[in-house]
């Protein structure tokens, strides 16, 4: 019995590399602690009643039998929490307006309630102003309560590659950044890229990527008090999330 559990418990932790690597070089992927502890319980539960029925019904056809109706109620509720989670995600930005640069190949969409700013050929921000920033009146100050999503593009000439962008971009930033984090390979749209966090002035999230010989620097900004940070990180990483090359 205890090298039942003992055998359970670690092919259920095998099988939750899948999701651990899927973290770590999937774009999009992004599970959380409790989905962890969620898929481990629902798991080890579902092994545990497989044990119990191949151990009390002798019958082997009606074993099987029990152990298919198991399967499937697994498989059930499994299907049915990710579809509603999937589907709050699609909800979530069916009514979000559409930014697309049929020049550059590219597309995202963004929030009603956020300002669309396409400032240069190379460079387009989506910005959100929270209210206690409106509420100060420093409304034309740098953005210190709220969310800012921008794309900066450039040209291919005077790189080699992505990894020679992405580390001419970080020597860059070393003077004026207090912390970069570790690169994290990654996808956008089927293309390569290169993710990690900075700080500089404030805390934020960059990724690099190549399409069509041109170089995308994708920024994610949300700053403001504990109590909001949460929201404007979950806003701007939905923004991010809709992004795509169109071609």
């Amino acid at each position: 019995m205890h090298n039942n559990t003992i055998s359970l418990v670690r092919i259920v932790c095998f099988i939750l590399l899948i999701p651990l690597f899927g973290n770590l070089f999937i774009d999009g992927w992004n599970w959380g602690v409790g989905d962890f502890v969620f898929a481990f319980l629902m798991l080890f539960c579902t092994g545990s009643l497989i044990q119990f029925a191949r151990r009390r019904v002798t019958n082997s056809v009606a074993r099987a039998a029990v152990v298919a109706v198991i399967v499937l109620i697994f498989l059930v509720i499994w299907i049915e929490l990710a579809t509603d989670g999937i589907s709050r995600a699609l909800l979530a930005t069916k009514n979000w307006n559409t930014y697309s640069s049929q020049k550059y190949n590219f597309e995202f969409k963004y929030p009603v309630e956020a300002t669309l700013s396409d400032q240069s050929e190379g460079y387009v921000s989506v910005s959100f102003m929270g209210e206690k920033q409106k509420a100060s009146g420093r409304t034309q100050t740098e953005l210190f309560d709220g969310y800012a999503f921008n794309v900066a593009r450039t040209a291919g000439s005077g790189y080699r590659d992505l990894d020679d962008f992405y580390t001419k971009k970080v020597q860059q930033l070393k003077d004026i950044c207090s912390e970069i984090g570790d690169p994290k390979e990654t996808t956008i749209s089927g293309k390569r890229a290169i993710t990690q966090s900075m700080s500089c002035f404030n805390d934020y999230e960059v990724s690099y990527a190549l399409n069509n010989n041109m170089y995308f620097e994708m920024s994610l900004l949300y700053v403001g008090d504990e109590e909001d940070i949460p929201r404007y990180k979950d806003r701007v990483q939905q923004i991010f999330s809709t992004f795509r090359f169109t071609q």
